[in-house]
Parts: C-alpha cells; sequence; structure tokens
C-alpha cells in the first residue's frame, strides 16, 4: 500500500530497484513521474469494492495511518482539490489527469 499511496499522492515514486544505463545502481533521489495509467491503477487498488470512487474518510485514514504519514493540513489540501464537496468522494476517474499534469 506505501507505494500506491506515493503514487496516488505525489504522482511520483521512488523505484526501489532501478538500474542505470550501465547497470549500476540508480541515484536513491530519482524519482520518476506517473503517467495517468500508473495512478488511475493504484487508486483502483485501494478501491476495493470497485465503486469507481473512494471516500475521503477511507483516504484520509490511508494517508494518515500507511507509508509516511501526512499530517493534516496536506490531507485537508488534498481533499479540498479531489473530493465532491456535497459527498465527500474521490471520482478518480476524474482526479487522475489532473494529477499527472501537476
Amino acid at each position: 500500500e506505501e507505494i500506491v499511496l506515493a503514487i496516488v499522492l505525489t504522482h511520483e515514486y521512488k523505484p526501489r530497484h532501478r538500474k542505470a544505463e550501465d547497470g549500476k545502481d540508480a541515484p536513491a533521489e530519482l524519482f520518476v513521474r506517473s503517467t495517468e495509467d500508473v495512478i488511475l491503477s493504484a487508486f483502483e487498488m485501494l478501491d476495493i469494492e470497485k465503486k469507481g470512487y473512494l471516500d475521503s474518510e477511507q483516504l484520509k485514514e490511508l494517508l494518515t495511518a500507511q507509508g509516511e504519514p501526512f499530517n493534516n493540513e496536506e490531507v485537508i489540501e488534498m481533499l479540498n482539490a479531489a473530493a465532491d464537496p456535497e459527498t465527500g468522494f474521490i471520482k478518480y476517474d476524474d482526479y487522475v489527469t489532473t494529477l499527472a499534469c501537476d
């Protein structure tokens, strides 16, 4: 789940075992930009019931309890940008393009 959250939230991730062209390990600070397909797949992995959306409370719990926890301000900022204000749902199909383009 940690790498899934990293992809969803930062639309970048640090590969665990990446090799440079010369066969040596790539620098740890090298990040790979996620494509829309990768981000969508990450959201779909979190959407166990395959509803097409995540509940903002469910995502908030994951963000603050899994992997490298996000602080409250970071969570609120992400949810304000992603969640439907009326339902609290994050329809990730709509949000994927935004994450991939930022």
